[in-house]
């Protein structure tokens, strides 16, 4: 019998869980940095309304503006060398660093003002270190969140963590409130110094055993060269999506701070008396962390659910204006607390969640760089442009407090009219990143999603198109996450295609509580086991009463295609979760299976097991029984093997590597491989770039890791990539571009403006104009057999192998006609570049010309004398002949020709290229031979050594 005690702890755990989304397991991260972030902000609402009061006690609302001035200045400053920081330091210690160096600032800042030691100017210097202090935390504590949380895990729990803030805004605002009065304002540094001990205490817990998951913040560092990341200012002015961003962020700063003045002058004439001042501004600010709690959970997901990212961001300015208006009818000090009120609450939860979510189509690495700018520079910029004019108005102007309110109806216009436009650009980024994740050649139209029409396009789309197009769209229509499309999303679970179930499935997570369960508890049964326990998951999601017993029946279940999606999708709720683990047992659980099968005389259940075994120990990550999965990887089943390099790539573990990439090799495995080591991520480019030119490894699967790398889209791919751009194997280097442009077509954000590029863009057109000749060449002297009037079975065995030879050089043409296109495609607009090469390509002579011309415009000069003739040689005309033949008679031997071909990637060509020579039977060509015989293409070798032999070698 279950204990009461024990009863009720679970029933709190399940409570707990249900309202915040917490999953077991996680529990300890969680709590602990809601703790930090509550310490963090609760001391800044102690320092806060103390040095407010403390400066308005002193020098009056009047010299506000001339502070802001300053925090501006000294932000800029200390941003630049916060940022030099960031890329020598480890986070860790530069957190701690910061937490130890505010201790030491505010006690010296006590000694000061306890003494009276330069009060005045200590006052301006405290107001500066306060704002900065509050600017860095609030930036170190994000970075470490995506640090310990992983993407899953973050959705989950970004929103209950952030509420710590508000709950710590609470706490200060209110302890400030009570103990002002008892200790004086000044004393109140020590409670704040209390609270950052706290800090450092949960810092040192946070960190222990996580210095794998550095690798993040190297990303965000732009991968430690700072000198090759674009200028974030620059970045900001290319695109208009981020400017837009920086001005709305900029203007309700600037506005924030006039409606912080006219709180401050308001109630600096009501309340005199520092310590009432002080406690006077802790009780509003915990009042306003109230109203900003009470907001983010009854209202925020209301609004921008209901209304949309866009509509969301118009609350803050319109609550703003009236606000101002009524101050400017009413110069009281309810009016201002109002005004405070509704700019701090509204701020911090409706038009925060907006502008988060404004980010989303804006790819990671940029958001990471122009967020940081942003959140600092802006923020600090915008601050002092308050101050300059706050000192037009109040000190040149004579405008009083309420006349402030006229300057902030004008700002607050404009600030709706950027809205009105970043909500049109809001949908325009979206449609124009759906349009460059595709390729170039099969673009579909990319969706104005602000039609009616069109929305119901799409629907038809999902209820009546073919697989290819339903799959698509459902692609397209991830990240919308519109409510309207459920139904027909729904409906897509009993398609014929698994990979539109499977989709469906996935999609349908987002809309759980709309979504009718009939349909989805039939997959449970699917024949694919994804299908399965997506399924499950989704099911036992929604039925969190009667989970745990759910989960045991399926696991215990005698149907093993039932038990094996059971035991998969445990195993994903099992991730980071470490009572569920006890609770269900997986380890013991899959040794069971293992040895289970082994009586089974079933043959499907064998592989099903073996598989779904393969998948549970890489999804919940069992360490102990890693050694099962390395013997599975070398199972007789080719659907086990597969399975199990998925699994292995789920672990992310680095023993799996080298199975993993030896497996490249396999072509059967090939997809899945892939898979597997793109899960891996950013840690192991090193590894691959290091493989690319390492002969020792097998050439098949260094082919094949340039297609891995490419789906790894961080800047250090590209860089990684680049630099094995010079490797001598030609099929591997031809991989190497286009995986470059892949890249590019897919995260054009990256740089790839390489000197190098242009050195390997001349070498391959200076290869393709030797082949083309050459061609030329054979061409000729085939025609001059056929045109001979003397025929003999020389002559028609040599007709024969030229024109072999001629096939594969036109192959051979094509083939490097598309990766110098490709290469253009790294420094000039892929579109445009994938438009001039169908041009090139195509059959009309006029589009031809047209392409040529659109080149000649587009080209710099250096560029241009290599491409035009390339360009012009599918013309085929009396001067691209003329030129062709000069190059023939300049070269009329073709031993160089034929040198130049045994460095080809293409074995058929080198194959082809040894049937002639072995037919012109000189031996001039024996040094081409003998270097043949090291080839690493077995044909190629023993073709050689065989022609060596005929000559006697």
């Amino acid at each position: 019998m279950v204990h009461p005690f024990i009863n009720r702890q679970n029933l709190l755990h399940e409570f707990f869980f249900k309202i915040f989304n917490i999953h077991e397991g996680e529990e300890k991260r969680a709590f602990l940095m809601w703790l930090y972030i509550f310490l963090i902000i609760s001391g800044l609402m102690i320092v806060k309304p103390m040095v407010n009061a403390l400066f308005l006690s002193e020098f009056g609302p009047e010299r506000l503006p001339y502070v802001f001035i300053l925090v501006a200045i000294f932000a800029s400053v200390v941003s630049v060398l916060y940022g030099n920081s960031v890329k020598s330091i480890n986070l860790h210690h530069l957190i701690e660093w910061t937490l130890f160096t505010a201790i030491g600032l505010f006690l010296v800042f006590w000694l000061f003002l306890t003494f009276n030691w330069l009060e005045r100017w200590v006052l301006y210097v405290l107001y500066i270190t306060v704002a900065i202090y509050a600017v860095i935390t609030s930036s170190q504590f994000w970075i470490m969140a995506n640090i310990i949380f992983n993407s899953r895990e973050a959705k989950r729990l970004f929103g209950f963590i952030g509420s710590g803030a508000i709950a710590g805004g609470i706490f200060g605002g209110y302890l400030t409130n009570l103990l002002a009065p008892l200790l004086g304002s000044k004393n109140l540094i020590f409670v704040f110094l209390f609270l950052l001990s706290g800090c450092i205490l949960i810092i040192k817990q946070l960190w222990q055993g996580k210095p794998e998951q550095h690798y993040e913040v190297k990303t965000i560092r732009g991968n430690g060269n700072s000198r090759k990341n674009p200028n974030s200012l620059r970045l900001i002015l290319s695109s208009r999506h981020l400017k837009l961003m920086a001005s709305v962020l900029g203007i309700a700063v600037l506005v924030g701070k006039l409606v912080e003045y006219q709180f401050s002058a308001i109630s600096t004439e009501y309340i005199t008396h520092e310590d009432e001042l002080t406690a006077f501004f802790g009780f509003w600010l915990s009042n306003l962390n109230v109203a900003t709690l009470l907001i983010q959970i009854f209202i925020t997901p209301r609004v921008v659910g209901i209304f949309g990212v866009g509509t969301s961001l118009f609350f803050l300015p319109v609550a703003l204006l009236i606000g101002a208006s009524t101050i400017l009818i009413f110069p009281e000090l309810w009016a201002v607390v109002l005004i405070k009120l509704l700019d701090g609450s509204l701020k911090n939860s409706i038009n925060k969640s907006g502008m988060e979510l404004m980010a989303l189509p804006i790819a990671t690495d940029i958001k990471s760089q122009a967020k940081s700018f942003i959140d600092v520079f802006v923020d600090s910029f915008a601050t002092g442009i308050s101050g300059i004019l706050l000192i037009i108005l109040t000190d040149i102007l004579n405008a009083s407090t309420k006349q402030v309110s006229f300057l902030s109806i004008i700002i607050i216009c404009g600030w709706l009219y950027l809205i009105f436009l970043i909500k049109t650009e809001y949908l325009h980024s979206f449609r124009l990143k759906l349009e460059l994740s595709g390729s170039a050649k099969n673009k579909l139209k990319t969706p104005d999603l602000t039609n009616q029409s069109v929305i119901n396009g799409i629907l038809k789309v999902l209820q009546e198109g073919d697989k290819k197009t339903i799959l698509h769209t459902l692609y397209m229509i991830r990240p919308l996450k519109i409510k309207l499309f459920v139904p027909a999303i729904q409906n897509l679970v009993v398609h014929s295609s698994p990979l539109i179930r499977l989709e469906a499935l996935q999609q349908l997570q987002n809309y759980k509580y709309e979504v009718s369960f009939e349909k989805i508890k039939a997959l449970i049964h699917d024949e694919n086991l994804d299908i399965r326990a997506e399924a499950m998951y989704l099911l036992y999601d929604s039925e969190r009463e009667n989970r745990e017993e759910k989960i045991t029946e399926h696991l215990n279940s005698r149907d093993y295609i039932v038990r094996s999606a059971a035991l998969l999708c445990t195993a994903r709720l099992c991730a980071n979760n470490s009572t569920y683990c006890q609770l269900f047992n997986l380890s013991l659980r899959i040794q069971k299976e293992l040895l289970g099968i082994q009586k089974s005389k079933d043959s499907l259940e064998i592989i099903t097991m073996k598989r779904c075994c393969a998948r549970v120990i890489g999804e919940g990550k069992i360490v102990e029984l890693y050694p099962f999965l390395h013997y599975l990887l070398r199972d007789s089943e080719n659907q086990v093997v597969a399975s199990a390099i998925i699994g292995a790539g789920l672990t992310r573990e680095k023993e799996f590597w080298p199975v993993l990439i030896h497996l490249l090799r396999e072509k059967k495995y090939w997809t899945f491989t892939q898979t597997a080591l793109v899960n891996f991520g950013p840690n192991i480019i090193t590894l691959l770039s290091g493989h690319l030119k390492d002969n020792s490894i097998d050439r098949d699967a260094r082919l094949r890791i340039p297609k891995v790398m490419e789906q790894i889209e961080i800047q250090s791919t590209v860089d990684a990539l680049t630099q094995n751009l010079d490797i001598s194997d030609r099929a591997i280097r031809s991989q190497i571009i286009d995986a470059l442009y892949q890249l590019r077509l897919n995260a054009p954000h990256l740089r790839f403006g390489d000197p190098d590029i242009m050195h390997f863009i001349f070498e391959e057109s200076n290869d393709f104009m030797n082949t083309l000749v050459f061609l030329y060449h054979q061409n000729q002297l085939n025609n001059k057999i056929t045109a001979s009037a003397q025929t003999n079975a020389l002559n028609e065995k040599l007709k024969d192998a030229r024109t072999r030879l001629i096939s594969i050089l036109e192959k051979r043409l094509d083939r490097k006609l598309k990766r110098i296109f490709h290469m253009l495609g790294l420094k000039y607009p892929p579109d445009d570049i994938e438009n001039v090469y169908a041009g090139i390509k195509s059959n009309d002579n006029e589009l031809r010309l047209n392409a040529i011309d659109f080149l000649d415009n587009l080209l710099e000069p250096d560029l241009k004398k290599v491409i035009l003739p390339i360009a012009e040689s599918a013309l085929l005309d009396e001067v691209v002949t003329k030129s062709l033949q000069r190059f023939v008679d300049k070269y009329q031997d073709e031993k160089e020709y034929f040198d130049s071909l045994m460095n080809s990637e293409d074995s058929d060509l080198k194959l082809y290229s040894l049937e002639l020579i072995e037919l012109l039977n000189d031996t001039k060509y024996l040094p081409i031979i003998a270097k043949c015989t090291y080839d690493h293409d077995f044909k190629v070798r023993e073709k050689a050594q065989f022609m060596l032999k005929k000559f006697g070698l």
